[in-house]
């Protein structure tokens, strides 16, 4: 697994936030085929960052990467 740039992961991030039921459904406010509308454009967004970086990428690499370099700078800010 090659490492993603801050930027990607972060843009990757954003889309999984995005796709989560409580974002997708507007805290119950959208209905079934707003939320499977929405979940479309963002996996098409999610599929076109995919191809910027030149292979897939999961939900959970993306997270894993993003707690990475979190846990990296909380780390960095903490030193004494």
């Amino acid at each position: 697994m090659n490492t993603l740039s801050t930027t990607h992961i972060n843009k990757f991030m954003d889309l999984a936030n995005a796709l989560s039921p409580e974002n997708l459904y507007m805290d119950g406010e959208a209905t079934a085929r707003q939320a499977s509308k929405r979940r479309k454009v963002l996996m098409s967004q999610w599929r076109k960052l995919e191809k910027a970086v030149g292979r897939k990428v999961t939900q959970d690499e993306a997270y894993q990467q993003w707690l990475y370099i979190t846990q990296s700078k909380f780390t960095h800010f903490t030193r004494i």
